[in-house]
C-alpha cells in the first residue's frame, strides 16, 4: 500500500471508530408511544405559570385542500406528510404549539371524502365531532364547479355535525389564496359566497407556501385556549409516536420520488431501532413493494433514488426528534 504498518493501523482504528460493529436492536416500547408530558414537566410549568391553558384544534376538508402543509406552518416544523399526490395523509397526524401557558394540539386528518377505507373517514369525522377548535380547509383556488360544489356541501355537513354533537361553531379556513389571487374577481366572490355557506365562528384567508395569513391565525388559536392541562411535551414541535413520525417521513419521500400507485401500495417497515457508542440512532427500515420486480423503480438507476429517500428523509427525521440519525433503508419484495 506503501504506508507504514503504524499509519495502517491507525487508518483501520478510525474507520472501526467511525462505523462501530453493532447488533440491531428491536423498536424499543417507547417509540411506539405518544410523547405525552410528564408530571414532573407539567409541575414545572404550573410553578413558572400559574395557569395552564389548552385547545385541541382538529383540521378537516376534503382531500388536496392544503391541511398538511397548513399544519407543518402553523407549528413551524414538517410534522406532516405533503407531496403533489391526493390522499398522502392516511392517519391522525398530531402537531403541538406552545406558547407562555398555552397549548395547542393540532391534528391533520385524512380527507373527508375520497378514496379513503371507511376507517380513515371515521378518523376525520372523529376528530371534527371531538376537538375543542375546528377548522374546516377549503381550497380557495379551485374553480372546477364539480370540486367547489363537493367542497360547499362539506362545509355544510361539518358545521352542522359540530353544531349538533357539540354545541360548538367551526372555523373557516380558505387556503391557496396566493395561486387564487391571480384571478381576483373571481376569488372574491368565491370567499363571499364561501362566508355565507354556514354561521362561522370566525374566517381566515390564508396562503401557507406564502406565509400569509397564518401569524394571524395561530395567534386567534391560541386565544381560544380554556384552562387546562397540557398534553403534550412543549419541546417537541411533533406529538406523534417516533416510529410514526419516521415512517410518515419516508413516505412522503416515496409520494414524492416514485410515480404513478406505487407509493399507495408500498408498505415500510421497522426492523432496527439501536443506540449507537457515538451518541446516534441508528434506524433500520424495510421498504416492501408488492413485487419483487418493483424493486429496481425504489432502488433507481445505480441507487440515486433510494438515496435521495434516505438523505431527506434523514434530514427531517433528526429535525422531529433533535438528534442525530443514520437512516439504513432496505427494499423487499412482498413475494420474495
Amino acid at each position: 500500500l506503501g504506508i507504514s504498518p503504524e499509519k495502517f493501523s491507525e487508518i483501520v482504528q478510525e474507520y472501526y471508530t467511525q462505523n462501530p460493529k453493532v447488533v440491531i436492536q428491536k423498536l424499543p416500547a417507547y417509540a411506539s408511544e405518544t410523547p405525552f408530558i410528564s408530571e414532573q414537566e407539567r409541575d414545572a410549568a404550573l410553578k413558572k405559570h400559574a395557569e395552564l391553558r389548552f385547545a385541541s384544534v382538529a383540521l378537516v376538508g376534503a382531500p388536496n385542500a392544503g391541511k398538511s402543509t397548513l399544519l407543518n406552518t402553523l407549528v413551524r416544523q414538517q410534522v406532516s406528510a405533503v407531496s403533489r399526490k391526493r390522499n398522502t395523509t392516511i392517519r391522525k397526524v398530531i402537531g403541538s404549539i406552545t406558547q407562555e401557558n398555552r397549548q395547542l394540539v393540532l391534528f391533520d386528518t385524512p380527507g373527508l371524502l375520497g378514496t379513503h377505507s371507511p376507517e380513515h373517514l371515521a378518523m376525520g369525522w372523529g376528530a371534527a365531532e371531538e376537538a375543542h377548535e375546528c377548522l374546516l380547509v377549503m381550497d380557495a383556488a379551485v374553480s372546477n364547479r364539480e370540486r367547489l360544489t363537493v367542497q360547499e356541501n362539506l362545509a355544510v355537513e361539518v358545521v352542522k355535525r359540530r353544531q349538533e354533537v357539540l354545541g360548538r361553531s367551526t372555523i373557516l379556513v380558505l387556503s391557496k389564496t396566493d395561486r387564487a389571487l391571480s384571478e381576483l374577481s373571481a376569488y372574491s366572490q368565491r370567499v363571499l359566497h364561501a362566508t355565507g355557506l354556514a354561521d362561522f365562528k370566525a374566517v381566515f384567508t390564508v396562503s401557507a407556501l406564502k406565509n400569509h395569513g397564518i401569524d394571524q391565525l395561530r395567534q386567534y388559536l391560541l386565544s381560544q385556549a380554556a384552562p387546562g392541562e397540557w398534553l403534550m411535551r412543549s419541546d417537541i414541535p411533533s406529538g406523534d409516536a417516533p416510529i410514526d413520525a419516521v415512517h410518515d417521513a419516508i413516505r412522503e419521500q416515496l409520494f414524492e420520488r416514485i410515480h404513478d400507485e406505487l407509493p399507495f401500495v408500498t408498505k415500510v417497515h421497522n426492523v432496527g431501532w439501536t443506540e449507537l457508542p457515538n451518541g446516534e440512532l441508528r434506524i433500520d427500515e424495510e421498504i416492501r413493494v408488492p413485487e419483487s420486480r418493483q424493486i429496481h423503480i425504489i432502488m433507481g438507476r445505480e441507487c440515486n433514488v433510494i438515496a435521495r429517500i434516505q438523505k431527506h428523509a434523514q434530514q427531517k427525521i433528526e429535525a422531529l426528534l433533535n438528534r442525530k440519525i443514520k437512516l439504513v433503508l432496505t427494499v423487499k419484495g412482498s413475494d420474495f
